[in-house]
């Protein structure tokens, strides 16, 4: 792919490289998003990359939570996720298959956490939890609020809760 005009006419924007086994791809411009997507996505395809986690429907925002869940990280989590509820997000989901601890500081984020999906409308669903934080949970005062059946096993139990969430109830047949 060559640049067409201005000053860098007939220069390289995109070029790809052979290197020991593999391609070493440079972009050379200040493309839209919708080309960079579109290079991924090619480029994913060629080297036989396979989505790990099933589409995630509209509505749905999924967050990766890695390391234990201690005070420094508490406030990272704070940081990046509270702010980033979208006012049309109907499902929160939080997976915690890399989170080997979590101690008072967490359970309580976690806890107000709970309470501002709800407040926002939103339903919080936590999937992947090992062992210590799920014993933690379990014992929260908020665990009833969370529900059990709001935690998931892996990504596609809650992907499928999600989707029921979303759709809502089945209507009754009379």
């Amino acid at each position: 792919m060559t640049y067409e005009t201005d000053f860098y006419a007939g220069m390289p924007a995109l070029t790809v490289n052979l290197f020991g086994k593999g391609k070493a791809y440079h972009v050379c411009a200040d493309f839209e998003q919708g080309f960079y997507d579109e290079v991924y996505r090619k480029i994913a395809k060629e080297a036989g990359v396979k989505r790990v986690v099933a589409h995630i429907p509209e509505g749905v925002e999924v967050f990766d939570v890695k390391g234990p869940f201690f005070f420094g990280a508490v406030e990272q989590f704070k940081d990046q996720v509270l702010e980033t509820l979208e006012h049309d997000t109907k499902v929160v989901i939080l997976r915690m298959r890399l989170v080997p601890a979590l101690d008072a500081t967490g359970l309580n984020v976690l806890s107000d956490f709970c309470h501002q999906c709800r407040e926002h409308g939103s339903t919080l669903l936590v999937c992947g939890v090992q062992p210590q934080p799920l014993d933690v949970i379990r014992h929260a005062p908020f665990y009833r609020e969370l529900k059990r059946y709001n935690i998931c096993e892996n990504i596609d139990a809650a992907l499928n809760r999600a989707r029921k969430i979303i759709n809502g109830p089945a209507p009754k047949h009379l």
